[in-house]
């Protein structure tokens, strides 16, 4: 799964990982693993760990469901085809990681794939995602060309792709019903804002730092919400989804000053909803 890494490790980790011959240790015995009563690997948790090497993702035991990733220092490449269907939960946050990305290539039972943090390039196909994914984060990467929010699944609860190089115009009138957080600043996507359309689930939308132009339009507000926009003067000419001007009491749904507003960590929001998710699961 690893291989033999750069001697830059300090002994008092390198040896959790080799026996005192200099062999690698079996998986079972590495940190931050995990497994079942049968002696399966179900789950492997890495973070903050200097592996300085890359993984061979094909290797990983075919029981594991859960496999983190997070600020180890990998590189290399990712093929997204090699996973087998019992990982569910894949993240591989803040490494050095290059290469594109085939986001179709994901096997059917995937529900939550975070890639962000690292310097994957390339376009990004949303029209074919696995049915049962809730979370895709792809943030602060060099992913360029355009996206469709058209056909997203049904169950995806949260979808961050901000920071990237991302480019076009945007329909957001077929969000998923379930969908509670989009962040797609810090792109260049550009053309006009209508949110008419947006599910009563959405909590947070960011479209700063983008191109838009003209007057967005906001249909009904869900009770709790948070619309960032490109320009804070821009707000003055939000209108609702028949073009009039907003009554006072929908703009003060979107006053940085109102009590209506939820403001949140997107990272510690994603952390959150997974755990839930893995306590609902288990």
């Amino acid at each position: 799964l690893v291989e033999e890494a750069e001697d830059k490790e300090p002994f008092l980790v390198k040896k959790k990982w080799y026996s005192w011959r200099r062999e690698f240790k079996p998986i079972i015995e590495w940190p931050h693993v995990q497994s079942n009563s049968e002696g399966k690997i179900t789950e492997i948790m890495w973070r903050d760990i200097r592996i300085c090497s890359r993984l061979h993702f094909e290797s990983i035991p075919p029981t594991v469901t859960w496999f983190y990733v997070q600020r180890c220092q990998i590189c290399g490449t990712v093929d997204l085809s090699v996973f087998q269907e019992a990982l569910t939960h894949l993240d591989l946050m803040g490494n050095k990681l290059t290469g594109e990305v085939d986001l179709t290539t994901l096997h059917d039972e995937f529900r939550l794939l975070a890639l962000n943090g690292n310097l994957f390039e390339g376009s990004l196909c949303l029209t074919d995602l696995p049915p049962v994914l809730t979370t895709l984060i792809l943030h602060s990467n060099r992913f360029s060309g355009t996206i469709s929010l058209l056909q997203l699944p049904e169950t995806l609860e949260q979808l961050n792709i901000e920071r990237n190089a991302l480019t076009g115009s945007l329909d957001f009138s077929k969000l998923p019903n379930e969908m509670c957080l989009l962040i797609l600043s810090y792109n260049q996507f550009y053309g006009s804002i209508d949110l008419s359309r947006i599910p009563a689930s959405l909590l947070k939308i960011d479209l700063s730092q983008n191109s838009f132009s003209g007057s967005p339009i906001i249909g009904p507000i869900p009770r709790i919400f948070e619309f960032i926009l490109i320009q804070d003067e821009l707000l003055k000419d939000v209108v609702d989804e028949n073009g009039h001007p907003l009554d006072e009491h929908r703009r003060s749904k979107l006053n940085p000053g109102t009590q209506k507003k939820a403001r949140f960590d997107p990272v510690s929001f994603q952390e959150l909803s997974t755990a839930e998710f893995r306590r609902s699961s288990i």
